[in-house]
């Protein structure tokens, strides 16, 4: 230390089985017989500390020995450092969905209607692997299908006289290129959904839809800082709400996924789609979760 400087505090030791009664994580089973030993002992900044102790729930013993056996195993010379694991083959299952071709013209024209509620409220039901997406911006809709067509599936919504086509790749390079990525995640809902599949908007995620609208399962779970919570979802997905510590999901074997992420990359759809793509409240797979 320099001549006139004065000393800096830059770590506090810390106990991870607290010292006495009113200790952080002092009910634990203690590390060692002596609770100073090093086997019980490890650093913090001051900050850090802090926040540690007053969260023995989150920050529990077997969290804290962990970060500091880490800690060591990185910092060890290499000489002492335990052999990695060795290597073992597995399978792993992916949802990827091949791509084996895209549109390579896009439409539009002038709507009829101001809403795209009301847009999709005039289109047909679609028939065998049929699927209608479609964009309402600025009054005009913009689709895959011929909107010039008098006998097409948007007949009742636009006006044929204004339909407008347009080749993809010169699409691609104006400023209206996202409409192109919008149409495509709407079709990308629309066959999805037809196989059991619906998006939930909220959590920009999809998930599969019960097929057994009078089978639940039950899920009992606790987080790891020891809270109870709970959901439960009735037949076809219904509203969530709390109750504690038990999970009540629908169905049997078609819990809705996690994490299925099928959504091509660019800014959210405009507001409003067709009735069938609105916001779902589905119940939420939580085996495994933390």
């Amino acid at each position: 230390m320099a001549p006139g400087e004065q000393s800096v505090t830059l770590a506090q030791r810390a106990h991870i089985v607290g010292v006495g009664r009113q200790g952080p994580r002092s009910r634990e089973t203690p590390l060692s017989d002596d609770i100073d030993a090093v086997e019980n002992l490890t650093l913090f900044c001051g900050e850090h500390h802090r926040i540690v102790d007053a969260n023995p729930r989150i920050y529990s013993v077997e969290v804290l020995a962990k970060y500091k056996a880490d800690h060591e195993a990185r910092m060890a010379p290499k000489s002492l450092r335990p052999a990695p694991p060795p290597l073992e083959a597995d399978t792993v299952d992916l949802s990827l969905l091949p791509v084996s071709e895209l549109p390579d013209t896009i439409w539009r024209a002038t709507s009829l209607f101001r809403t795209a509620e009301e847009v999709g409220e005039h289109l047909p039901r679609p028939r065998g692997d049929q699927i209608l997406p479609f964009v309402l911006l600025k009054g005009e809709v913009w689709a895959f299908h011929d909107l010039s067509d008098t006998r097409g599936p948007f007949k009742q919504a636009v006006d044929p006289g204004t339909a407008e086509r347009l080749g993809a790749a010169r699409q691609l390079k104006t400023d209206d290129r996202n409409i192109y990525v919008w149409l495509l995640n709407g079709a990308l809902r629309q066959a999805l959904l037809r196989r059991g599949v619906r998006l939930d908007r909220s959590h920009n995620r999809y998930y599969f839809l019960p097929d057994h609208e009078t089978i639940t399962r039950r899920v009992e779970a606790q987080t790891k800082t020891g809270r109870a919570v709970g959901e439960e979802g009735g037949p076809a997905g219904g509203r969530a709400h709390r109750s504690p510590a038990r999970y009540l999901v629908a169905p049997s074997g078609t819990a809705p996924v996690r994490a299925v992420r099928a959504r091509l990359v660019g800014p959210d759809d405009p507001a409003g789609v067709p009735p069938d793509q609105g916001r779902p409240s589905p119940a939420r797979a939580v085996a495994g979760r933390a």
